[in-house]
């Protein structure tokens, strides 16, 4: 719910050196889950429940897990993701408290509170679709320009695309699968999502290619949405433990490595 993989090899993206010459491009590295799923099932579960979210987002995703340590030297996870279609916008944050075990091992200590905002939006003519493709040779070269390593999704969209959504939350990962012994293809999707000025901006972007080292000069099919806010609120509730104390943290819910001074 809310990312759109096929089923590949998945890779999320870290970030990597800024740099002005060529189209952009990410470093990936594996990841067990991307987009909207990394948010814990039980709290896309009740989400739902709840109708802060629907089915079939047009942008959403979750900027990672990430455990942290307080003062105290106490330790929760916390998480933020958004979800929106045509005519809801909203924000999530979820925290949980951690007890931590050992080194970078951590485990679930009490349940995952959740809380936001929605906004819903007034009814616009529809989404946008656009498609956009970088020209190699517009850089001032023959033939296609080396990407540059960015660690900013939308560096990845052409300026007056990416524009409307900066300053908001984006994200993006990568699916490669395989047809044959051979063949594969490698597909990237970006989200984003800006609230501001009483409109909100939406964002979905995917491009494709035969392999993950020519997705740079790919293809992006683009959708925009910008909608007027009519009303918001805000929701709050906890949802049920689904692991025990005593069980550590692992796969989609992987306890990152404290930040830096923290």
């Amino acid at each position: 719910m809310g990312s759109t993989t096929s089923g590949g090899n998945l890779e999320a993206a870290r970030g990597g050196a800024v740099s002005g010459l060529g189209p952009a491009s990410m470093d990936y590295s594996p990841a067990s889950a991307v987009g909207f799923e990394v948010l814990p099932a039980v709290v896309r579960t009740r989400l739902k429940a709840e109708g802060v979210i629907r089915s079939k987002p047009l942008t959403a995703s979750c900027l990672g897990l990430n455990v942290k340590r307080r003062a105290d030297a106490s330790h929760y996870q916390t998480g933020t993701a958004w979800w929106a279609d045509q005519s809801i916008a909203t924000f999530i944050e979820c925290q949980r408290e951690m007890e931590h075990r050992d080194g970078k091992a951590y485990s679930a200590r009490g349940d995952w509170i959740v809380s936001g905002v929605m906004y819903h939006l007034d009814e616009v003519g529809g989404p946008e679709v656009s498609t956009w493709m970088f020209d190699g040779r517009s850089a001032g070269r023959e033939g296609s320009v080396p990407p540059a390593h960015t660690d900013d999704p939308l560096d990845l969209l052409p300026p007056e695309v990416a524009a409307p959504v900066r300053g908001g939350l984006s994200d993006v990962w990568m699916d490669i699968v395989w047809t044959g012994p051979t063949d594969s293809h490698a597909t990237e999707y970006l989200r984003a999502i800006r609230v501001v000025g009483g409109e909100a901006f939406l964002l979905a972007g995917t491009r494709t290619a035969p392999a993950k080292g020519s997705l740079f000069n790919a293809e992006w099919a683009l959708t925009t949405l910008i909608a007027p806010i009519a009303t918001s609120e805000t929701f709050s509730f906890t949802c049920e433990k689904r692991t025990r104390a005593t069980e550590p943290i692992g796969g989609a819910e992987a306890a990152r490595p404290l930040p830096s001074g923290e």
